[in-house]
């Protein structure tokens, strides 16, 4: 039985540490989340983001879809780019519990005040990349309404039809339920023996190409490659 969390901020949580604007967006999520943790994480030599682990009080978890900490981004930059999405990574990668961060759904608070427009674009082109929510952080404030935020959340969430996608997936977000299989042809591959791999069309023949192909690499082990065909 999963315990209850409730809404606030662990005692621990190092709010000085962000500027007041950032803090006023801080103190309106602790009334629906847990404010768990901070930190920041350095993008190149030139650009750095400060965020927040989130857990969501357990009232609301059903409508975020979970019940892990989710991280919340703040882009202290005017203009989104799409490469701030590479910051939710670094710092899932440089986590050191690997259960503890929530990988689909994230949270970005921009100073762009078209974020939102930006990240529909950008998801429209990628559909199987991480869920984002996206706020300004002119809207993200104290005035943000309950009501608000979760129709941005249901906007950024149920809108998205994993069933409609056309590409073989190329990330591990939404890639469930075929790592046995997985395993399993590496470990034939390993001992010398053959593999062949048949099904119908668009059953999912390439996904699980490309997924042997990331699972080879993070062994340091060789592959031709995820841009292989798969026959009908």
């Amino acid at each position: 039985m999963s315990s209850i969390t409730f809404a606030g901020q662990h005692p621990s949580f190092r709010m000085e540490n962000f500027p007041p604007e950032e803090q006023r967006v801080l103190r309106r999520f602790s009334q629906l989340f847990h404010l768990t943790s901070d930190g920041s994480v350095a993008m190149g030599a030139t650009s750095s983001y400060r965020y927040a682990l989130i857990k969501p009080a357990t009232e609301i978890s059903g409508m975020v879809h979970t019940e892990r900490e989710i991280i919340l981004l703040f882009s202290d930059y005017s203009e989104f780019q799409p490469r701030t999405i590479d910051a939710f990574d670094r710092i899932i990668a440089e986590s050191t519990d690997d259960f503890r961060i929530e990988k689909v759904v994230r949270i970005l608070i921009s100073r762009d005040t078209n974020v939102a427009d930006k990240l529909r674009a950008l998801f429209k082109a990628t559909p199987d990349s991480p869920v984002v929510i996206p706020f300004s952080i002119s809207e993200a404030g104290k005035s943000l309404a309950d009501e608000e935020f979760f129709a941005r959340v249901k906007q950024f969430t149920f809108s998205r039809d994993l069933f409609s996608m056309s590409s073989p997936l190329r990330g591990d977000i939404y890639f469930y339920g075929r790592s046995n299989l997985i395993n399993e042809i590496i470990s034939k591959l390993a001992s010398g023996e053959n593999f062949g791999l048949f099904g119908l069309r668009r059953s999912g023949k390439t996904s699980i190409v490309n997924g042997v192909h990331r699972a080879l690499k993070s062994r340091n082990l060789k592959s031709l490659g995820s841009g292989l065909t798969t026959r009908t």
